[in-house]
């Protein structure tokens, strides 16, 4: 995508990203009118923050796992990515993918309580 592309798209994030703080903000009690307010104050922060920068969000980032992924991970043996993918109804790929995943952030939460 050129540079000009890219700029004619910014306009239409910045509008989801606005409309999804927004509603994210309405579903936890905030009014229709503040929760405008904080959307747009969001926005122009990201803007400020890391306005001309490439930023990558993976669907996969969450704060917590799901209880799928974690089931998967929980019921993985080591040599059962076929049989897994089968009972979920997911690729094998996927299934990697998710036991990779959730044994990092495992490793990371495990290591985070260690004092060095």
């Amino acid at each position: 995508m050129n540079k000009k592309n890219s700029r004619s798209l910014a306009p239409e994030y910045l509008a989801d990203l606005i409309e999804n703080t927004k509603g994210v903000l309405i579903k936890n009690g905030i009014t229709e009118e503040t929760a405008a307010k904080f959307s747009r104050d969001i926005s122009k922060q990201m803007c400020e923050q890391w306005g001309g920068q490439l930023i990558y969000f993976p669907y996969w980032l969450r704060e917590e796992l799901s209880e799928r992924d974690l089931k998967i991970y929980q019921e993985f043996k080591g040599d059962n990515h076929q049989e897994l993918s089968r009972k979920h109804h997911l690729s094998i790929q996927a299934i990697y993918r998710i036991v990779n995943i959730v044994r990092t952030e495992e490793i990371a939460r495990r290591q985070s309580t260690l004092d060095l």
